[in-house]
């Protein structure tokens, strides 16, 4: 069965005792009603009510935690984390199976991590739902899930922010087909979406771009997606993808300082763009620089390193003046 509806639940107006209509979160997914009968019954309106309520507080994460014969939410909310609540650890299990239901995982393994989506919708934006599992102790499980809004496009350097002279820089940095470019960022910060705006910000119609990294459904157009071979390990993968002369390789994100040494045996014959887990460039530096062992050596391999910040603005229609003195 499809749902692709949204019943309205309730909530209290506040000052009265009557009753208003919130529009909840539609699913636009497959399974079985009759063979989740009692899951259905007792977690699906629970379910669209904190999905809905974390789309409403503009949060991109929701996070539940069983802590106890408690369950405690969590939103993430431009990057700052936001409590949430507390729920009874029984139900906080119920809305997790059924998420993992609705994202096609398997429901009853509970020992080891899972990942899946949904698709879904509230208002007149599209939504894809980054499911995400983890055993805890006492045979449950956190849920973490990821939203991402299909309708908002951060895809060129322009939509990110990037000015002209700084997308002139990073496609002079990156034109010599050979070193390392880094976007760097802490998870969940926009990391992947930089690195993507960043290669789109090269000529892909004069450059040869080739990309043997996982790249979430993301559309690069004229960018070549490298056929790698499940037999090879990286180094092979990276020295076959070498050897069809691209100008540029888009990468996974550098874990380790394995990695990183595997690409500086290359970095004379290409220019790799990928992304390192840090709080911003010059800790992503730092890091290559101790991955490598030698900082002159380092320095050499780098093209560049680039990182983005996320700044809360206050709502026009709700800042008031304050006196930082006095506060």
């Amino acid at each position: 069965m499809i749902f692709k509806f949204g019943k309205k639940g309730k909530k209290a107006s506040q000052g009265q005792g009557d009753d208003v209509e919130v529009e909840l979160i539609r699913f636009q997914t497959e399974f079985d009603v009759k063979a989740n009968e009692k899951l259905v019954r007792a977690a699906f309106e629970p379910l669209k009510e904190l999905l809905t309520d974390g789309l409403t507080r503009r949060a991109e994460t929701i996070r539940v935690d069983p802590k106890g014969d408690r369950a405690t939410i969590g939103f993430l909310v431009d990057g700052i984390p936001v409590p949430a609540g507390r729920i009874p650890r029984q139900r906080a299990h119920a809305m997790t199976q059924m998420t993992k239901v609705l994202a096609g995982m398997d429901a009853a393994e509970r020992t080891q991590p899972q990942a899946g989506e949904i698709n879904a919708s509230l208002s007149d934006d599209e939504y894809e739902l980054q499911v995400h599992t983890q055993p805890v102790a006492g045979g449950l499980e956190r849920l973490t899930v990821h939203f991402r809004n299909l309708d908002e496009r951060l895809d060129k350097p322009e939509d990110i922010g990037m000015t002209v002279e700084m997308k002139t820089t990073v496609r002079e940095l990156n034109g010599n087909s050979q070193g390392v470019f880094l976007v760097c960022g802490p998870s969940r910060s926009g990391v992947t979406t930089t690195l993507y705006a960043s290669v789109r910000g090269l000529d892909a119609y004069l450059r040869d771009i080739q990309t043997i990294c996982f790249t979430e459904d993301r559309e690069l157009v004229n960018i070549t997606k490298f056929e790698a071979n499940a037999e090879d390990d990286f180094e092979e993968t990276l020295r076959r993808c070498v050897r069809v002369e691209p100008d540029v390789i888009l990468l996974d994100p550098v874990l380790d300082a394995d990695v990183a040494k595997v690409l500086l045996g290359f970095q004379d014959s290409v220019a790799f763009m990928t992304e390192i887990a840090a709080a911003d460039a010059a800790a992503g530096l730092l890091k290559w620089s101790e991955w490598i062992g030698d900082p002159s050596l380092a320095a050499e391999s780098l093209n560049g390193a680039i990182s983005q910040k996320l700044i809360r603005k206050l709502c026009n229609s709700a800042r008031k003046p304050t006196n930082p003195i006095q506060n």
